[in-house]
């Protein structure tokens, strides 16, 4: 299981955007899987500024280690909107637990299949 003191964090950027009244608070944070690789994530918080009503924290792959080029697709959201460096690091934490325990399941699919390959013949 991945420790949430593995997740290190890189740096934090505030954003408004004028032309739709948005805030954006976003965190950067790198994540060393097998100790020698190192995978990087971009976690951004979105809140409209008048009107509250859109309101959420997405978690983005990044393409480098500080977070300026990221994936235009998020791969874990949060209906909440997260804007405490601590509220990132556990959502990526909770996001990275989670992409663990697929892989796991997938693992015991094909070694199950695997199993029933090599007994029926």
């Amino acid at each position: 299981m991945t420790n949430i003191k593995d997740i290190k964090f890189v740096r934090t950027r505030k954003r408004y955007h004028s032309d739709d009244d948005r805030c954006v608070y976003q965190t950067v944070w790198n994540f060393s899987p097998d100790g020698i690789n190192t995978e990087s994530y971009v976690v951004s918080a979105v809140v409209s500024s008048d009107s509250g009503d859109l309101c959420e924290t997405y978690i983005f792959p990044s393409q480098d280690e500080s977070g300026e080029n990221f994936h235009a697709g998020e791969v874990f959201s949060s209906h909440r909107y997260l804007a405490r460096q601590d509220e990132h690091r556990r959502l990526l934490w909770n996001y990275l637990d989670k992409c663990e325990y697929e892989q796991r399941e997938k693992m015991r699919e094909n070694l199950e299949k695997f199993e029933d390959t090599i007994t029926s013949t």
